[in-house]
């Protein structure tokens, strides 16, 4: 009997940017890791009460001068974001949180599952996106930091308030 490996979704920090303050990017890849990324970010959503912007990796083709085709390449990139995000939206919409789509444009050189850890901090920047939410990202970048989930010390957790001491 074949068992299938759980999805691997890691947290990253954005560095420079204040914890719990921002939004959350998730990254989708149209991949079986797409539903444990939309679970997390949403938990993530809920506690925090922030806004999720759900980017939708989609491979491009090369840019044209001609207008029809440039408009028929944002079109077909458009229709496969919403493709993509279409089927994660009911678990992000759980969080009561509003959801933003974008697009995250692949090179159609890129050969990975996954989107480059580059394009992924760029985005996450553009958007104001204080934590990341994806399958390892590759290869590492220092703007992004994987948060320790184990130890609970996630950027969008409420810190519990100061002990009341008494003298």
């Amino acid at each position: 009997m074949h068992t299938r490996r759980p999805a691997a979704v890691i947290s990253y920090h954005v560095r420079g940017r204040s914890p719990g303050t921002g939004r959350i990017l998730a990254v989708f890849t149209d991949s079986h890791t797409d539903l444990a990324v939309a679970r997390h970010a949403a938990d993530l959503a809920a506690r925090a009460a922030v806004p999720i912007v759900a980017a939708a990796a989609v491979r491009q083709t090369r840019f044209s001068l001609n207008p029809l085709l440039h408009r028929v390449r944002a079109r077909r990139i458009a229709e496969e974001s919403a493709a993509i995000t279409a089927r994660v939206e009911p678990i992000l919409r759980r969080a009561n949180t509003r959801v933003l789509v974008t697009s995250l444009a692949l090179s159609s050189t890129h050969r990975s599952d996954q989107p480059p850890a580059v394009a992924v901090y760029r985005l996450a920047l553009r958007v104001g996106a204080t934590v990341v939410v994806a399958g390892p990202l590759e290869p590492p970048v220092h703007g992004l930091h994987p948060i320790n989930a184990r130890n609970g010390d996630h950027p969008h957790t409420p810190t519990p308030p100061p002990a009341a001491t008494t003298g």
